[in-house]
């Protein structure tokens, strides 16, 4: 999203009272953003899209009451190649073709268990409820 302040406030304002607007943003400190940075850095610049903390810090900026949990899940899949340049091509879209595949492909080997990948990560749900 190209201006994510103006987005996440319109957001809020089209709110009825009461209304809640509820967000599953990963954070920064989700494997899969990790990856991301890994790629964007690689290509020399710095990753076009948003976390969890950006969306935060902007409610927090603009006084936006909100509250936030965090929701565990995994990914797994069958550790092949095709797998997981699946997985890259989801994260990356058409920056995928501009980035070192081989490198990409290895952000995954810490993650092997026996022939699977298992990656057990986290992904934040974010709410504000608005005035009634």
């Amino acid at each position: 999203m190209d201006d994510l302040p103006q987005t996440l406030t319109a957001l809020v304002k089209s709110l009825r009272p009461g209304g809640r607007l509820q967000l599953a943003i990963a954070s920064w400190s989700n494997v899969l953003l990790e990856v991301w940075q890994t790629g964007f850095r690689q290509l020399g610049q710095p990753v076009p899209y948003h976390g969890a903390e950006d969306v935060a810090a902007i409610f927090a900026q603009n006084a936006i009451p909100y509250r936030t949990s965090r929701a565990e899940y995994s990914l797994c899949f069958s550790d092949t190649s095709e797998n997981r340049r699946k997985i890259l091509r989801f994260l990356f879209g058409h920056y995928l073709d501009q980035m070192p595949t081989e490198l990409l492909l290895a952000e995954f080997d810490p993650f092997v268990v026996d022939d699977r990948v298992e990656i057990h990560t986290h992904s934040d749900h974010i709410c504000v409820t608005a005035p009634v």
